[in-house]
């Protein structure tokens, strides 16, 4: 990965953290240049902050990439995109209120209407 404005030291933590991600919260190897681009955005947006005088540039970094990747696996795994949290299948076979054997899909519009909804 080669980024205009980042210098080496910081293209490597990028590449690092990225291949880190892979295998977590079903980031696979098609992400990976996903996940580079995005860290390395969030670093270059928010390197204008960086101040000599608080660390040093490479500890600065650092800490950017670490927290945007926490952050990105904070959003992947909220529990209304965690992959991990999958329903049921609409096609599953199930026994409806009467004994019968039907797919799960058939009994939803029976369940609204009887809950009022």
């Amino acid at each position: 990965m080669q980024c205009r404005g980042m210098d080496a030291y910081a293209a490597g933590a990028v590449r690092f953290k990225a291949g880190q991600l892979v295998g977590k919260a079903g980031f696979t190897q098609s992400d990976r240049e996903d996940l580079q681009q995005e860290l390395a955005l969030d670093l270059l947006r928010r390197s204008r902050k960086y101040d000599p005088k608080r660390a040093r540039r490479s500890t600065f970094t650092a800490c950017l990439v670490e927290h945007r990747a926490a952050t990105i696996l904070a959003e992947r795994m909220a529990p209304t995109r965690d992959i991990r949290r999958e329903g049921p299948s609409l096609n599953e076979m199930i026994t409806d209120g009467e004994g019968n054997e039907v797919e799960r899909i058939a009994t939803i519009d029976a369940q609204v209407n009887r809950h009022g909804s």
